[in-house]
């Protein structure tokens, strides 16, 4: 299974104390209904916050799905939310948060923050399909970042046994925003397609389900997450809080310990030659 943005959101709210955890004794696709908490907090408390689905009893929708809280009432456990892909019932477990501390905005916005910072992570597209007397080809402005470092090319037409082979090129760029293009060394036969090993930024998480690299280890992603809002957190309190700052100076000792020990999956370029591991 993925590690994904609501992974990532959900796990960096539970170790910063931010997120209340609930098993549901009932819900619908709009509420999530909590008996056993009754009379715990007032009504509305919980108005504008985040409800996270963490797990279903049947391990289906709406599992990991989130949704804005529009309301709570006390005296039933209940929170209203915005419409889930499916209804919450009783055995799911839920966990919700305020609206102000840690905005989930702000957190989706660090979360890319910190992939970004990790750097680029290997990349593979599987672009045009090659034309007769055709040697000059659209170079996506992803891979214009860097200069792709393997193009292979398609030698058989059966699905699953394509015999991919490397092949020579060369790569033009272009202005800021347009295309480029790579230029095979020989006119390939038509209806070829081409494969193109590239070093990129991560795609940017945007939905709950927004799937992290697994190039990326779990471990290395959270420190980071955690580095970056706690940064976010010490800046916003211009550095007033004494506890917060102690806290991210572990946080960043956290993160170095973690880039020395989880590395990020690239393939070793050798040669011409492509090796799988992490370095």
């Amino acid at each position: 299974m993925a590690y994904t943005l609501s992974n990532l959101l959900v796990d960096t709210l539970v170790r910063l104390g931010r997120l209340k955890l609930s098993v549901a004794t009932g819900g619908s696709t709009s509420t999530a209904v909590d008996s056993t908490i009754i009379g715990l907090d007032n009504d509305d408390d919980w108005k504008n916050g985040y409800l996270f689905v963490v797990s279903t009893t049947d391990g289906l929708a709406p599992v990991w799905e989130y949704k804005k809280v529009s309301g709570y009432t006390s005296t039933t456990g209940t929170f209203s939310t915005a419409t889930f892909s499916a209804a919450i019932g009783a055995g799911d477990r839920f966990g919700y948060t305020t609206p102000y501390e840690f905005p989930i905005d702000t957190l989706i916005s660090l979360a890319n923050l910190a992939l970004s910072s990790l750097g680029e992570i290997a990349l593979v597209d599987t672009t045009s399909v090659t034309a007769s007397g055709q040697t000059e080809y659209t170079n996506a402005v992803a891979w214009k970042r860097r200069k792709p470092y393997r193009l292979d090319i398609q030698t058989n037409t059966t699905s699953g046994d394509y015999r991919w082979e490397p092949i020579n090129f060369e790569y033009i760029p272009a202005a800021p925003g347009s295309t480029g293009l790579l230029v095979l060394d020989a006119d390939y036969d038509a209806g070829k397609y081409l494969r193109v090993w590239y070093d990129g930024v991560h795609p940017e998480l945007s939905v709950y389900n927004s799937a992290i690299s697994e190039t990326i280890p779990p471990e290395l992603i959270r420190a980071m997450m955690y580095e970056k809002v706690l940064e976010w957190k010490n800046n916003e309190l211009g550095g007033t809080n004494d506890f917060m700052l102690r806290v991210w100076e572990k946080a960043q000792q956290d993160l170095n310990f973690a880039r020395a020990i989880q590395k990020i999956y690239k393939p070793h370029r050798d040669n011409n030659h492509i090796k799988l591991g992490r370095i």
